[in-house]
């Protein structure tokens, strides 16, 4: 009997570990009342005058406005010069994240415009769309 006990609990213990992931949050978001909201300070960020050849970095912040964890799914930049880390982790409601923005000005010169489109769990827009500029010298 306690060998069958045993054996039972160790199966609910897997069938419980394996069960994370997203899957998870898929199920939180489809909660009654549970919308992620996911929100940019501004959708326009100036790197400034950057000299060619320089390879810059900038933090872009944002935050969870909704009542249920944000998750970003990826974000695509326009160019290879372009690349970007992002939280892995669900944003909680009302907590900040940052993407960490990174320019390569390799072989770029005058005024060059770069997007970043980010997918997100958010119960509104799914995507949003990011302009970065600068001017490289």
């Amino acid at each position: 009997m306690t060998r069958y006990l045993f054996l039972f609990l160790m199966v609910i213990g897997f069938l419980v570990g394996c069960s994370g992931g997203s899957d998870t949050m898929q199920k939180t978001d489809k909660l009654p009342g549970g919308k992620p909201k996911l929100v940019f300070e501004k959708e326009m960020y100036n790197f400034g005058d950057i000299k060619e050849g320089d390879v810059i970095g900038k933090y872009i912040h944002f935050r969870n406005d909704g009542n249920s964890p944000l998750v970003l799914n990826k974000v695509i930049a326009s160019c290879g010069c372009i690349g970007v880390k992002y939280p892995e982790k669900p944003v909680r409601p009302g907590d900040t994240g940052k993407l960490e923005v990174i320019f390569d000005t390799n072989g770029f010169y005058g005024r060059q415009v770069k997007f970043l489109k980010i997918f997100s769990n958010d119960s509104s827009s799914t995507e949003k769309e990011l302009m970065i500029y600068a001017t490289v010298k």
